[in-house]
């Protein structure tokens, strides 16, 4: 983009909304789960995401390594 302050306002109002929409929501479910099943909830996603980031990882540096050898 030709407007470097305007993305930069934007993605920081993105973040600050996400932030504060986090924090509603989550404090509001706090009421109706305990805390421990919240931080096993979370821990759990976690895991998955990591686990799925390292797998997309191990794809990519897989491919890039037949596209070398193709050559």
């Amino acid at each position: 983009s030709k407007k470097p302050l305007g993305v930069f306002l934007g993605s920081a109002s993105a973040l600050v909304i996400a932030s504060l929409l986090g924090a509603l929501t989550g404090g509001s479910i706090s009421t109706f789960l305990p805390e421990a099943i919240l931080k096993s909830i979370a821990s759990a996603t976690f895991f998955i995401i990591g686990v799925r980031l390292l797998i997309n990882s191990l794809k990519s540096n897989g491919d890039e390594n037949k596209e070398i050898d193709s050559k």
